[in-house]
């Protein structure tokens, strides 16, 4: 029986492990890439955003729902659900644009063709995150002071947290079709470049270079592979989520079973936890830092 207490124990076991490890993972992430010095300045920026964006998803969307889903009740009040709500769509966002940035760093570096000739100087890329942190949060906030009692996100028991309404239908065009539009379009056209080998740079007669080109061949495969492990995980994950919304805004009359509502978004929030897998995968030294922490 789907509302009696092994279907509500279920779903909490289920929300507590993704959380606990979306916690944990992420917090590693963070540490292991700050220490890491295979991964160049820019392209660390920009994961740990991702990371970041995670991380925030776990503390402060999914232990909430997890906590409410114990009480059986929404115990923060409404103003904690606002931000529960914001920072879903925040998180969600932030994670699926870093890595739009991450193609578009890696398109760059390609098309510049000249590790020599890259500005070291991150200055760019850290107000690129700026820009993509505040932009969702306004984004995902302000429907918010449009409501008459400033309450727009409403828990929702069948996926134990505060959950998007949709009142507005540019907010749920922009968040549903024209953001995974763009940000997919930007991807898989940064991603196809970027399969091409760097080239190396014609060299004057006696002109001398200090470029290792093998290392920097091997930099280039690593974050190639990093960008489509990451891509092809986030848009599986968000499927299920994004189909689902779509039938509930479009066929109003049609009612999603509870169960599938919850592993809809649940699903969503997996995404956040691969990371540290794929990483590791990836990268050697990612490896090492790792087991230097247990």
């Amino acid at each position: 029986m789907e509302d009696g207490l092994y279907f509500r124990w279920t779903k909490v076991s289920v929300a507590l492990v993704i959380t606990l490890v979306i916690i944990a993972s992420n917090t590693i992430n963070l540490i292991v890439l700050y220490r890491m010095r295979d991964i160049g300045r820019r392209m660390k920026i920009l994961l740990m955003s991702l990371c970041t964006s995670d991380l925030c998803l776990g503390l402060f969307v999914c232990m909430p729902g997890v906590i409410s889903g114990v009480l059986s009740y929404w115990p923060f009040g409404p103003v904690m659900c606002q931000i529960t709500g914001t920072m879903n769509g925040v998180a969600i966002s932030v994670s699926l644009w870093s890595l739009m940035a991450i193609g578009v760093e890696r398109y760059l570096v390609m098309k510049k063709s000249g590790v020599s000739k890259r500005k070291k100087n991150p200055t760019m890329v850290c107000l690129c995150v700026a820009f993509i942190w505040i932009f969702n949060t306004l984004f995902f906030g302000l429907p918010i002071a449009w409501e008459p009692n400033y309450i727009y996100y409403h828990y929702d028991p069948d996926v134990l947290t505060c959950s998007f309404t949709w009142k507005h239908t540019w907010h749920f065009m922009f968040a549903k079709f024209l953001y995974p539009a763009l940000s997919g379009t930007v991807i898989v056209f940064t991603s196809w470049q970027v399969r091409k080998p760097l080239p190396e740079p014609s060299l004057d007669e006696g002109q001398v270079t200090h470029v290792n080109w093998p290392d920097i061949s091997e930099r280039q495969r690593k974050a190639k592979a990093l960008l489509l492990c990451t891509t092809t995980v986030f848009f599986i994950a968000i499927s299920p989520y994004s189909i689902s919304s779509l039938l509930e805004h479009f066929l109003p009359d049609l009612t999603l079973p509870p169960w599938l509502r919850f592993l809809a978004l649940w699903t969503l929030c997996t995404n956040c936890l691969m990371n540290v897998f794929i990483y590791s995968a990836v990268y050697t030294e990612f490896r090492n830092h790792c087991k230097h922490l247990f």
